[in-house]
């Protein structure tokens, strides 16, 4: 996506903290499948919210089949 140094590091600490937090989450006991399922759902907008604020509109486009790639790719996974 021809990142600049800036995004590449302030994406690299967006990732990373949605990595923390959705450990977080997982390893939350106390929550109930559906909290948990709200919670992830929560993270996900925040982090596209963030990601989406760091691109420029070229760089989003070239990113959006990617997303709209990654439920497919995901789904294959758990039909193997």
């Amino acid at each position: 996506m021809n990142l600049t140094n800036d995004q590449k590091t302030r994406l690299r600490g967006i990732l990373d903290n949605a990595k923390t937090q959705r450990e977080t989450i997982y390893k939350d006991f106390s929550l109930t499948e559906e909290q948990k399922r709200d919670k992830l759902k929560n993270l996900r907008t925040w982090t596209r919210s963030n990601v989406d604020d760091l691109l420029t509109p070229e760089q989003r486009n070239r990113l959006a089949p990617k997303v709209k790639a990654a439920p497919k790719a995901k789904s294959m996974r758990t039909t193997e």
